[in-house]
């Protein structure tokens, strides 16, 4: 990299970071301001209470008739009285209140009634009420006085009511009472008051009717919580709402802005150190890399589209994926190298520079990236196709016309694999690196478990229990499945070192197979009678190999599992497999590693340098 171009990438990368830091800053200035707004609001909307106290408290005498026993004509509240003696009860409520508040105004008002009630005996329940106001509502009186008191006087004709409940009882039964009860309401008034913050306050007397003698009752009954209810008194606290509604969508365009500037500013630099950092992370365990770049002259060189076109043909070359990364750190390829003239090559690299880190046109690139963004890679996308291409040159250049030995080397890697259909998930996700680590080596000369160093050459050979031991879980899960079917129908499966054949006597179903990390099923159908329909295949009736079975279906979801069932039923109906199932019960597939799987024969180790020197 030229000492230009390292300039125009550090100035860039700083105007870019000064950027973000204003934009920061100004949304989380935006963030705090909607935040005090908020607050403000907040406690000045809170409900404020002004407490008071209540009491009250009632006194009566009683009138009576002229008669032969009493010398005075007026008694004394708390006694008994004969019931036929009593003319008139004078009664005199004292209601007080009191707060510590200053400055309070607040209103109230209070009204006198009796009521004659007639109960049933038996239920309780009212038969007969006669009410009647003594002193009507006063209405809204207002008062700014730390207490309030009243004492109105009444007088009340017991007589009559007497005379009323006893005709009643007479003539219908029940039992009679006359309540005399003052209400007195305060309600808060004046600025700032909450005008449904009332207190009601009652003073009852209570007195027997129908009844030879009597004696009074007087009850209280304060409101719930003696206290006024009052709002906020400052005017003009919406204004405090507003601003923190305005600053706060402020803030999220501020967080919109930003998220868009970051984005757009993703320059093709760093998309390219993503891309490259990415593949490494994730196939590290197929990786080797090297500190000088590959010749090319000497090879007749294979550009492929995608890297997961490396990984297939890794899978069935078993060399290892080369990789080298210039000085300038702007373009990284990978190689496989063949033991023929060929070699497989994967580009990705940076291109112009001058469009990118021109300082006078930083602003508009930032608008061009956002366009080219759609080939970010996303590893939300990334299939066995190949994650979106960021700044890959996937070349285009025809291969040269292959020698007949490379025929030969390519033959297992699986062309024109079918695009999975909408529904379905990627046709073929690649091994995780868990799996991979103990698939291959490290290629490290540290590593003390052997490697599978392409440039020692080192070789090994997976046999197809192998593989299935290395799959990961759903893999594994996929082949019992299929198994089990298989088995249940009374069909045999009979393992060799690269598959495993399906059949029954002299009928050849089916072959399972593993195509990179993937099962596959190649069955013993043609191709061109499912050509347009749902299964979604690879026609191999072109490879000699597959000349039995050339309908390969990966396996990469319960739904091509689903799709085999079907297509191995209608062949065991057709070579009359009868449907009567039997009970299967396989053995659990282990999972080891490759030094395991070596020492029981289950990967070949095959090492070239010695086989030359011989």
């Amino acid at each position: 990299m030229s000492e230009e171009e390292k300039k125009k990438r550090s100035e860039y990368k700083r105007w870019r970071t000064r950027a973000i830091t204003v934009i920061s800053a100004v949304l989380a200035s935006l963030i705090l301001v909607t935040a005090v707004m908020a607050l403000i609001y907040r406690r000045l909307d809170e409900t404020y209470y002004i407490e008071y106290y209540e009491s009250g408290s009632t006194s009566y005498s009683v009138s009576l008739f002229d008669n032969d026993f009493y010398e005075d004509d007026t008694l004394e509240g708390g006694n008994a009285y004969v019931t036929s003696l009593v003319d008139k009860l004078a009664l005199n409520f004292r209601y007080n209140l009191l707060t510590a508040a200053e400055g309070v105004t607040y209103d109230y008002s209070y009204k006198v009634f009796s009521k004659v009630k007639i109960l049933d005996r038996t239920s309780g329940k009212l038969l007969y009420e006669k009410a009647s106001d003594i002193i009507p509502d006063t209405g809204k009186l207002t008062s700014n006085e730390k207490s309030l008191m009243l004492s109105p006087g009444i007088t009340v004709d017991y007589a009559a009511c007497n005379e009323l409940a006893t005709r009643f009882i007479e003539t219908y039964s029940g039992t009679g009472t006359l309540e005399v009860t003052m209400q007195v309401s305060v309600t808060g008034s004046g600025k700032g008051f909450d005008s449904t913050g009332t207190g009601v306050y009652y003073l009852t007397l209570t007195a027997p009717l129908g009844t030879e003698t009597v004696s009074f009752t007087t009850t209280s009954t304060p409101p719930d919580g003696t206290r006024i209810l009052a709002s906020s008194s400052f005017e003009g606290k919406e204004i405090f709402l507003i601003l923190a509604l305005v600053f706060g969508a402020l803030a999220i365009l501020g967080a919109i802005v930003l998220t868009i500037f970051v984005y757009k500013t993703r320059n093709k630099d760093i998309n390219y150190r993503i891309k490259v950092q990415k593949l490494v992370s994730a196939y590290k365990s197929f990786i080797q890399k090297i500190t000088s770049e590959v010749d090319l002259s000497s090879y007749s060189p294979i550009y492929v589209e995608g890297f997961s076109d490396l990984l297939e043909i890794r899978d069935t070359l078993q060399s290892p994926i080369l990789m080298f990364e210039n000085g300038d750190q702007t373009k990284t390829t990978f190689y496989i190298p063949t033991q023929t003239s060929l070699i497989y090559v994967y580009e990705i690299k940076v291109e112009n520079y001058d469009l990118i880190y021109a300082a006078t046109a930083a602003a508009a690139e930032a608008s061009e990236v956002l366009t080219e963004a759609s080939v970010i890679f996303d590893a939300a996308e990334y299939t066995d196709k190949e994650a979106a291409p960021v700044c890959e040159v996937a070349c285009t250049e025809a291969a040269k016309e292959e020698q007949p030995e490379a025929d030969a080397a390519v033959e297992e890697i699986s062309v024109g694999e079918d695009t999975p259909a909408e529904e379905e998930p990627a046709v073929d996700a690649e091994p995780t690196a868990e799996a991979a680590k103990e698939a291959v080596s490290d290629a490290s000369p540290e590593n003390t478990d052997g490697t599978a160093d392409f440039m020692s050459g080192i070789k090994y050979d997976y046999s197809f229990e192998a593989k299935l031991s290395l799959a990961d879980d759903e893999t594994k899960d996929f082949y019992a499945s299929i198994a089990t079917f298989v088995k249940a129908r009374g069909v045999k499966i009979q393992r060799s070192w690269k598959k495993e054949r399906v059949y029954l006597g002299r009928n050849l179903f089916a072959t399972l197979i593993f195509k990179g990390a993937r099962l596959a099923v190649a069955l013993a159908l043609d191709p061109k009678e499912y050509e347009g329909s749902k299964y979604k295949f690879t026609d191999l009736s072109g490879v000699k190999r597959f000349a039995e079975t050339p309908m390969l279906i990966k396996i990469t979801s319960k739904r091509r599992v689903k799709y085999v069932y079907e297509l191995l039923t209608v062949m065991f109906e057709n070579a009359g497999v009868p449907e009567t199932a039997k009970e299967v019960k396989l053995d659990k597939i282990p999972a080891l590693g490759r030094r395991a799987l070596i020492n029981r024969g289950l990967i070949k180790v095959t090492d070239r340098t010695k086989s030359k020197k011989s």
